[in-house]
């Protein structure tokens, strides 16, 4: 789980949550939630919170992504699509009541060159 939080009259405040669970030993990811505070919606904050996920399941080696959201959820859908998650048939049934779109993103691989930076292979 990562939380995105900016400091407010010397407390921290949530902006927004985002939670990622390791299936098949490690190969693939599962996104069960990514949510941000409706004042603060709409400024980047879930995009943020995706791009660094996408990241860390990059570096851990994960080949691909899986989350399961619902098609009211319209700027949801578009955040995954322009990230490259793309809509297929569930592999089996959804647990929650509203979640009625199944989506995956394949992961490119990562490998470190010499100077410890990340790259795309």
């Amino acid at each position: 789980m990562w939380v995105a939080t900016r400091e407010m009259n010397e407390q921290d405040v949530v902006l927004g949550t985002i939670v990622l669970v390791s299936h098949d030993d490690g190969q693939a990811g599962e996104i069960l939630k990514l949510s941000v505070a409706e004042h603060c919606q709409g400024k980047g904050i879930a995009q943020a919170l995706l791009s660094h996920v996408i990241d860390f399941a990059q570096s851990a080696g994960m080949a691909k992504l899986t989350l399961e959201t619902a098609s009211c959820l319209t700027a949801a859908k578009r955040l995954y699509d322009k990230n490259g998650f793309v809509e297929m048939s569930p592999p089996k049934p959804s647990l929650y009541e509203r979640a009625d779109v199944y989506m995956e993103k394949i992961l490119e691989k990562k490998s470190r060159d010499f100077t410890g930076r990340d790259q795309n292979i």
